[in-house]
């Protein structure tokens, strides 16, 4: 379960969609919250509930948003740890005929990760814990 405290606040109807498109982790950990929140206000109300909502999985439905959070997190690293991993080759390896290959995928590494970042940009705040975990990683591969 990712941690952390997602507050649960009344929002206009279309906060939630505009919330969406801003930062996709914040939206899926604010919804898995949400979740959560309606699914004890259930239980601590009567038993007479519609039956749909008698048959939605709420806790593995809250954990499921929870891990596309994870999921995106996971691509950053290894998106970022490929970066640091193809640098370290370019700027240590004398040889010649494999650069064009790495400059490429640094390319490619670069543009994904800011396409993930763009679509969650509070996972920007998680870069440096990324590279200080993934880094030596990276440099050992490299090597």
């Amino acid at each position: 379960m990712v941690t952390g405290v997602v507050s649960i606040q009344a929002m206009p109807d279309d906060q939630p969609s505009k919330l969406y498109e801003q930062d996709f982790n914040i939206w899926a950990m604010s919804q898995a919250a949400a979740l959560r929140a309606v699914h004890a206000t259930i239980l601590d109300g009567c038993d007479q509930r519609p039956d749909g909502l008698r048959t939605i999985d709420w806790e593995n439905l809250a954990e499921e948003i929870e891990g596309l959070v994870r999921k995106d997190r996971h691509r950053l690293a290894a998106s970022l740890a490929s970066i640091v991993e193809h640098l370290v080759k370019l700027e240590f390896s004398s040889l010649r005929e494999p650069r064009p290959g790495w400059i490429g995928t640094l390319r490619r590494k670069r543009i994904e990760s800011a396409a993930i970042l763009r679509d969650s940009p509070s996972l920007c705040g998680h870069v440096p814990d990324i590279l200080a975990h993934r880094s030596d990683e990276a440099v050992r591969i490299a090597a």
